[in-house]
């Protein structure tokens, strides 16, 4: 969320070189789990040799934080006692800037996570990016993961967004996010605005948290994350 710039030309290049894979995955998770589209079941461990990888953008990254213990994924990852493997990149999105999220796949499944947990969208809205564009970002980016990682616990947040009132449009990028990683056995978790109002749990920018923001975002995907374990 620290760069406000568009870029969508590599995510146009990707999106012509993998829509074929794309296709085939959502195909495929289509067919492999009719009647209907199963969720993976939680991992069998909590211990340290689980691992969970957190795709996202500066609120990922740690921005605002007093040191990166104090993110929210980093607290996420300790409360479930799993391995962290961070993926997150300031200013990126779904389709936001570069590299954004679909390019960051391959990375991702070399980890060989059990869990992937995808949060973001912020730079998506105020970098540009349509709703046609972001959807399209959203179901490549969760097609893509499930192609790679048939077994993993694929899950997506609703879009964090600052203490400021949230625009009309974070509730339809937040149902595109829930559709998308629905269709290929995901979950989703709905938090709802932690941060919303909060001014005193935003850092100095007002746009990222501070160490009681994290906490709070923390906190709320901690709870969410549970009810469907």
């Amino acid at each position: 969320m620290s760069r406000y710039h568009s870029s969508f030309g590599r995510l146009s290049s990707v999106a012509s070189a993998t829509l074929l894979v794309v296709t085939l995955a959502l195909a495929s998770c289509s067919s492999a789990k009719k009647p209907g589209v199963q969720t993976p079941p939680p991992p069998t461990s909590t211990g340290p040799h689980l691992v969970a990888a957190f795709v996202g953008d500066s609120y990922t990254v740690g921005f605002g934080a007093s040191d990166l213990s104090h993110r929210w994924s980093t607290l996420v990852a300790q409360h479930f006692g799993w391995t962290e493997k961070n993926f997150g990149i300031g200013g990126t999105g779904y389709a936001a800037a570069a590299p954004a999220y679909p390019t960051r796949i391959p990375a991702v499944a070399a980890v060989n996570p059990e869990v992937v947990i995808v949060s973001g969208g912020f730079n998506d809205l105020i970098q540009g990016v349509t709703d046609i564009q972001f959807q399209q970002a959203a179901y490549m980016t969760f097609a893509l993961l499930r192609s790679a990682l048939p077994r993993a616990r694929i899950v997506a947040i609703r879009p964090f967004y600052p203490a400021s009132p949230p625009t009309p449009r974070v509730p339809v990028i937040a149902e595109a996010v829930r559709q998308a990683v629905t269709a290929v056995g995901g979950i989703y978790l709905d938090i709802g605005s932690p941060l919303a109002g909060q001014t005193a749990d935003m850092s100095i920018d007002q746009i990222h948290p501070n160490d009681t923001g994290y906490r709070s975002l923390a906190d709320a995907v901690e709870g969410a994350y549970t009810t469907h374990k």
